[in-house]
């Protein structure tokens, strides 16, 4: 059987890496997906406060600024702070919800639904979903430009 000679700097440098994922793992965890969790509760409670009037379901001066503090522990939690146009992809959903809200009234009279045979669920997937994909992929885009214009500049 053959034995495998490593140095102490490979050693170390691997200890280094399994530390670094171990502190990546936790901090995605409690940040990324506690984060995820208090802005969606908060979204949705402000959801149904603001559409149905439903009481203590959350006070709005209170909901807002919980759930930008859920989006900011989101990008901390994937790594992705600084990145602050990244909040336009968590921003979309109650955006969304807003303009799903003022239309809602529109869309109930005139039976656009009956008429197209649009189910209940596609249709929340497409109001929902849809904001987000779309505003991901222009972040990504404008995140990756920027990037390149950076390392282009730093190789000059």
């Amino acid at each position: 059987m053959e034995t495998i000679v490593t140095s102490p700097n490979e050693n170390a440098a691997r200890e280094k890496r399994t530390q670094q994922r171990i502190e990546s793992a936790i901090r995605f965890f409690t940040l990324g997906v506690g984060g995820f969790f208090i802005f969606i509760v908060c979204c949705l409670t402000l959801i149904v406060e603001l559409s149905y009037g439903e009481p203590f379901s959350m006070n709005p001066f209170l909901g807002v600024p919980i759930a930008f503090v859920g989006g900011l522990m989101i990008l901390a939690g994937t790594g992705q702070w600084r990145r602050w146009a990244y909040m336009w992809v968590f921003l979309a959903m109650p955006i969304a919800a807003l303009i799903w809200g003022l239309l809602s009234s529109f869309l109930s009279e005139n039976q656009f639904l009956d008429r197209h045979w649009i189910d209940a669920r596609v249709l929340g997937m497409l109001v929902f979903g849809f904001p987000m994909i779309f505003s991901y992929v222009f972040v990504r885009r404008y995140y990756l430009r920027l990037d390149k214009e950076q390392s282009l500049n730093d190789h000059s």
